[in-house]
């Protein structure tokens, strides 16, 4: 069994992981709810999961993001920028001090720049 778990900012630590592991694991087996063998694992999503939902540009608030767009904004289908704010429609960042709003229903696929 698997369970990715998050903040709703983003970022949880690996010890944070074990931590909640050894919390559900007694849980689990002190409520004998699992009769058979199983293997709990407890992860993360991810530092370079792909942004997808308002809420995901969201918690990249203030982070670098690149973009690759189904259909272009302003001539090009790539662009990088700061996230600034993001609704159910679009992302509003700041690409070389461009404010520039990319439809989420234009976007193929972001991702945050780690570095």
């Amino acid at each position: 069994m698997t369970l990715l778990v998050d903040r709703q900012g983003g970022g949880i630590t690996l010890g944070e992981c074990v931590h909640l592991n050894k919390k559900i694991t007694g849980v689990l087996d002190a409520s004998g709810a699992i009769k058979d063998a199983y293997t709990l694992e407890v992860s993360s999503p991810g530092l370079d999961r792909s942004l997808i939902t308002k809420d995901d540009f969201l918690r990249c608030r203030n982070r670098t993001v690149r973009f690759f767009l189904k259909t272009p904004v302003n001539g090009k289908i790539e662009w990088q920028g700061t996230v600034k704010n993001a609704t159910d429609e679009s992302v509003e960042i700041d690409a070389a001090g461009a404010a520039v709003s990319i439809p989420i229903m234009a976007i193929n696929k972001a991702k945050q720049i780690i570095t």
